[in-house]
């Protein structure tokens, strides 16, 4: 048994910009709907006794509670730091799609350099060491001047809470992914 997650579910929306100077509408999110720990293990099989095992059947439940749309679903774990991501699904009324993580090459460079930049603050380190990482930063930039263009990689999501329908991000119906829940019913959570 895994340990209970609480969850946040926020459906993508479009809404006007404040000035509309340059855009007419903006891309939002909506409040969180929230499953809390003692909700999640009613849900999920993996963590309680709950009938949710699978994408489709998690699926199946977004488009029943909340309707269609995109979602991005996050969670926290007792006793982790931070919150994860859980899925970021589109539900159409027939199918679902887990949709992937986009990650800018350039936002990878700039992590290592934050990284460089803490570990020349540390104390611990001589200077011939804190020379070296300045002349890393360097490389670095100079490497990002070539990277201006958006070079996209593929950050793939994976935890133990649900089993994934394969190919992964293709779209998926219900019906074949979904089988009734055998025992509990998410009806009495909400």
């Amino acid at each position: 048994m895994l340990p209970p997650i609480r969850i946040h579910i926020k459906k993508k929306i479009r809404v006007p910009t404040i000035s509309q100077a340059k855009y007419l509408w903006k891309t939002s999110w909506t409040e969180p709907i929230i499953i809390d720990y003692s909700e999640s293990i009613k849900m999920f099989k993996r963590i309680g006794y709950g009938p949710i095992e699978t994408d489709a059947e998690f699926g199946k439940f977004i488009l029943d509670r909340i309707g269609i749309g995109d979602f991005l679903v996050i969670y926290w774990r007792k006793g982790k730091r931070g919150l994860k991501l859980f899925t970021y699904i589109r539900i159409n009324t027939g199918s679902f799609q887990i949709l992937r993580k986009i990650v800018r090459k350039g936002d990878k460079e700039k992590q290592q350099i934050m990284r460089l930049r803490e570990k020349i603050k540390n104390k611990n380190y001589s200077l011939e060491d804190k020379k070296e990482f300045n002349n890393e930063i360097k490389e670095i930039r100079s490497e990002m001047g070539w990277l201006r263009e958006i070079l996209f990689q593929d950050k793939i999501y994976e935890h133990s809470y649900l089993k994934y329908t394969s190919p992964k991000y293709k779209p998926h119906s219900y019906s074949r992914a979904f089988k009734q829940p055998k025992r509990g019913d998410v009806d009495e959570l909400w």
